[in-house]
Order: C-alpha cells, then sequence, then structure tokens
C-alpha cells in the first residue's frame, strides 16, 4: 500500500523584494518539507503589503521578506498571523538565496517539535554569522 505524501511543514510566500528563484531553489534543497511560491506568481505586479499579507494569512503562508518594519507592523496588529520571516537586506541574488536557506532550515529546526509558525516572527540577522531570532507577535 502507498503512503501519501507528508505534508510540508512550511507554507511560505516570498515577497516581490526577494528574488524569486528562491521559491525553486528551496523546493529543491527542502523537498517535500517546503511549500513555497513567490509573490509574483500569485498576484499582480506592485500589490500593496497588507494585500499581500491578507492573501498570505488566507491561504495560512508565513511572508517571507526583507521588508522588515512594513510587515512587522502589519503582523503586530493582526492576531493570529500565519507567521513572518524576516531577512536583512542582501543585495545579491545568491546572497539572497543563502540566506533564506539558512534562515528556512533554522526554522525547519525549532519547528520539529510541532510548533506551528502561526503568531511568530522569525529573524535572521547578518552579523555574527548569521541567527535566528524568534518573538510571538502580537
Amino acid at each position: 500500500m502507498e503512503q501519501p505524501p507528508e505534508t510540508p511543514n512550511l507554507r511560505l510566500l516570498i515577497d516581490a523584494c526577494l528574488t524569486p528563484a528562491a521559491a525553486s531553489h528551496l523546493h529543491t534543497v527542502f523537498p517535500g518539507r517546503v511549500d513555497v511560491l513567490h509573490v509574483d506568481a500569485v498576484l499582480a505586479p506592485a500589490t500593496t503589503d497588507q494585500v499581500v499579507f491578507d492573501w498570505a494569512a488566507k491561504d495560512r503562508r508565513a511572508v517571507v521578506t526583507a521588508n522588515i518594519g512594513d510587515f512587522a507592523r502589519l503582523a503586530s496588529r493582526t492576531a493570529g498571523h500565519p507567521g513572518l520571516v524576516l531577512i536583512e537586506d542582501q543585495n545579491a541574488k545568491a546572497a539572497q538565496i543563502g540566506a533564506i536557506t539558512h534562515m528556512i532550515e533554522a526554522i525547519l529546526g525549532w519547528t520539529a517539535d510541532h510548533r506551528e509558525l502561526a503568531g511568530y516572527v522569525f529573524t535572521w540577522r547578518k552579523a555574527g554569522g548569521g541567527r535566528l531570532t524568534v518573538r510571538k507577535l502580537p
């Protein structure tokens, strides 16, 4: 009897400020463990942050973004948001993909004991070679 595929641990929406190549990279590096979409694949160009955040919440996806201030404000005003992954701005495409990959690896470790992303904000800081901080919002 064939086993049904596992449900991915993480459902993510990558914001427009980050490269679309990160989505396919994450599917390759973490096969079956992440369900990742880039905002360009599901929403019109120049969609507002509020619409992106609302769409992600409706689809139960954490938003991955370098737009820290705007999305942190949205999360702080939204009880039960689906999660927020904040990455300090990386200028080069390869640096963005590397930072996102390290972040998702750290989050997968954090969720290993069945913790959900909902209501949490994850921040990846470049200082010291990169580190994960986690806080509950709101």
